[in-house]
């Protein structure tokens, strides 16, 4: 797949549905940038009933399977391959506390 050499995408990684608050505030804030990321890209290590889950609810980002080994490298690994953007920047779903508030 060849990459545009302008904009940038977000590559958010998650694997368990029990920080799905933290996962959907992830996409929030990705989508809310001052300046918007022109591609999000989700990558669930897996967990294919969290894609699903994310694939159903949130159809304006591409979400993935992870296709390497599980792990976070793995899941980064996968989310590179699959954005069509030369820049990619990645974002945790551990920005959030327990609370909501950023940590």
């Amino acid at each position: 797949m060849s990459k545009s050499n302008s904009g940038v995408a977000i590559i958010i990684c998650a694997y368990t549905a029990e920080r799905w608050n933290h996962l959907t505030k992830a996409i929030e804030s990705a989508r809310n940038q001052s300046q918007p990321a022109d591609e999000i890209v989700v990558v669930i290590d897996h967990n294919p009933a969290l894609l699903e889950r994310v694939q159903t609810q949130f159809a304006d980002v591409k979400a993935i399977e992870n296709a390497e080994e599980k792990g976070l490298s793995g899941a980064r690994n996968t989310g590179i391959a699959a954005s069509r953007r030369w820049w990619a920047l990645w974002m945790t779903t551990r920005l959030w506390s327990k609370t909501g508030s950023k940590t």
